[in-house]
């Protein structure tokens, strides 16, 4: 009997083994889950999407979505975009939303080699009121008359919220955009857009 005593602390030790490494693997999903929750807990910023023919301009609206509670000041966002593209203006969504916010971009310098451009969009509450959630603005592009159809994706590579006072610098997530160029003289197939928010 006292023989089989090792044979049987031998046989303890690969269940021992699995369970600290499933205790490891499990560690790390939720680490990985919750540096993605925190990334995302200020809001998200949504770029929509829009057709036109080659030639043409195309509007694609601009969605805030902050999470509950969540108030800033200021947010800074950067889209990138391809060459088949121009940007032309960005403007506030709806009409009543001058007297809350003020909405510009700029086009930025794309990284070294790259080939995507850039414009960088920037949104500040009037009289220190905090940015509202829902259209907040109208980005607008000009197509090029040589481009080819296409189904473009415009994503939105980084977006940061400024709280009111001195808040620290509040991470979002930015959702991609997208424009359908067809030929002139055709039009684009139907289709149906659906944005999803979370209050």
């Amino acid at each position: 009997k006292q023989g089989l005593q090792p044979l049987r602390e031998l046989s303890i030790l690969p269940v021992v083994s699995f369970r600290a490494f499933l205790r490891t693997v499990l560690v790390l999903v939720f680490s990985v889950v919750g540096a993605t929750a925190s990334f995302a807990q200020g809001g998200s910023l949504t770029l929509g999407s829009g057709s036109s023919s080659s030639g043409g301009a195309v509007r694609l609206p601009i969605y805030l979505t902050l999470a509950k509670g969540q108030q800033l000041e200021r947010m800074v966002a950067i889209v990138e975009y391809p060459a088949s593209l121009t940007y032309h203006r960005v403007e506030v969504g709806q009409d009543d939303l001058a007297k809350v916010l003020t909405i510009g971009a700029k086009d930025s310098a794309p990284p070294t080699g790259g080939k995507m451009r850039r414009v960088e969009i920037t949104m500040k509450g009037e009289n220190g009121k905090s940015l509202p959630s829902g259209l907040v603005g109208l980005l607008t592009f000009a197509v090029d008359k040589k481009a080819q159809p296409q189904i473009a994706s415009l994503p939105v590579i980084e977006v940061k919220g400024f709280p009111p006072g001195s808040g620290a610098e509040v991470k979002l997530r930015g959702d991609r955009g997208s424009v359908t160029v067809y030929e002139a003289g055709t039009e684009p197939q139907p289709s149906v857009n659906c944005f999803f928010f979370t209050h």
